[in-house]
């Protein structure tokens, strides 16, 4: 096993000012888990605490220090902003595909374009073809649960249009691009993923 190359952190006023972190040693040794997580950032670091807290045996591993990338240059914030360039969601996405997966990407779209999105994605679909969502899950009421609310406010500070959005109205979305049957799957993460298929 090769000894991996740790980079020093981006500067940063969040590396300047950030208490030093928790020791996390090199990988030694064969490791037998349930669950094993690439990338050590939030979505990774999340996932990894809410299948610890329902007794899944997981392990994170990430090539330098936990938070070091994208988590970690957005000032240990969840605000990722715009996080494609327009060009990238205006590309072809070919056709013929079974599955095709958004992650965390509509809440920093707003509405109109994760509508474009989801018809662009739906042309892409084969027919038969499933899209899977994750996004933090507000209630229909918009009163919980306490990580897609904060979410939410992050979004209302660090983007012009970005929000989060209920399973509802993403349902609702989903059902003008074309795709049927709009459901939630329970996973390990803050929210369920969001499944819907093209007939």
């Amino acid at each position: 096993m090769n000894s991996p190359v740790l980079l020093p952190p981006r500067p940063s006023l969040y590396a300047d000012t950030a208490v030093a972190p928790t020791p996390t040693p090199p990988l030694d040794a064969d490791k037998n888990v349930s669950v094993a997580i690439v990338g050590g950032g939030f979505t990774g670091l999340s996932t990894a605490l809410h299948l610890a807290e329902q007794g899944v045996n997981a392990i994170v591993l990430e090539a330098q220090q936990p938070g070091w990338g994208a988590s970690g240059n957005n000032g240990g914030q969840v605000n990722p902003g715009l996080k494609h360039d327009p060009d990238q969601i205006e590309a072809d996405f070919g056709t013929g595909h079974q599955v095709a997966t958004i992650g965390h990407i509509l809440h920093s779209e707003g509405p109109e374009r994760s509508r474009e999105l989801l018809r662009k994605t739906f042309a892409a679909l084969a027919p038969g073809g499933t899209i899977a969502i994750a996004e933090f899950l507000p209630n229909e009421e918009r009163t919980a649960p306490p990580t897609p609310l904060i979410f939410a406010v992050n979004m209302l500070i660090h983007t012009e249009i970005g929000d989060t959005f209920t399973f509802s109205e993403i349902a609702a979305w989903l059902r003008e691009a074309g795709f049927v049957k709009p459901r939630l799957l329970e996973a390990p993460s803050p929210s369920p993923l969001i499944l819907a298929t093209k007939p």
